[in-house]
């Protein structure tokens, strides 16, 4: 055989060799990305909750509206909430109720039942407010002051004070 021939069967069985092997290129591939996300306040946030202080006379129950939710996001949205911080003392809240689902642009009202006994209270409660369609979600915490007014006797003739507070607001948003 010629030299000639020799190297060109060398050549064509390296190329052969070549095609046949992996060459490191891949079709798919997964990878976590960080994201950034500035936080608006609730006037422009994709889900903005206004707070409402609540004020309720002792020795009452009644249905106040804890916060107001709205819906920015592209989408509908399952809205769920809960409470943290007034179950076992006066006030204590009970059945909580969010809105459920939010159209995008829609409003809904957190309400729960507050019972205060005759004492005067001003506890602040955490309303966790959650978020979720396709594709997105996101989770807040609010914290609303509650008041209880105590029942003052004088005489015959019962009355009310009021112990004052304001609500204030601590977002932790994730999503």
């Amino acid at each position: 055989m010629s030299a000639g021939r020799r190297v060109a069967l060398v050549g064509l069985g390296l190329s052969l060799a070549l095609a046949v092997t992996q060459t490191g290129a891949f079709t798919a591939t997964i990878a976590d990305r960080g994201v950034d996300v500035d936080i608006g306040d609730d006037q422009s946030a994709y889900l903005g909750v206004q707070e409402h202080a609540v004020s309720v006379p002792g020795n009452v129950t009644t249905r106040a509206t804890l916060a107001t939710v709205t819906n920015r996001f592209g989408s509908a949205l399952d809205v769920s909430v809960s409470v943290d911080g007034a179950e076992h003392t006066p006030p204590t809240l009970s059945s909580v109720r969010g809105p459920g689902t939010l159209s995008t642009g829609e409003r809904g009202a957190v309400v729960a039942d507050v019972s205060c006994d005759d004492s005067a209270a001003v506890e602040p409660v955490d309303v966790v407010v959650e978020g979720t369609g396709p594709d997105v979600g996101v989770e807040l915490t609010r914290s609303v002051t509650v008041t209880c007014e105590a029942v003052v006797e004088t005489g015959s003739a019962e009355t009310t004070a009021t112990a004052t507070a304001t609500a204030t607001s601590s977002p932790t948003e994730s999503g």
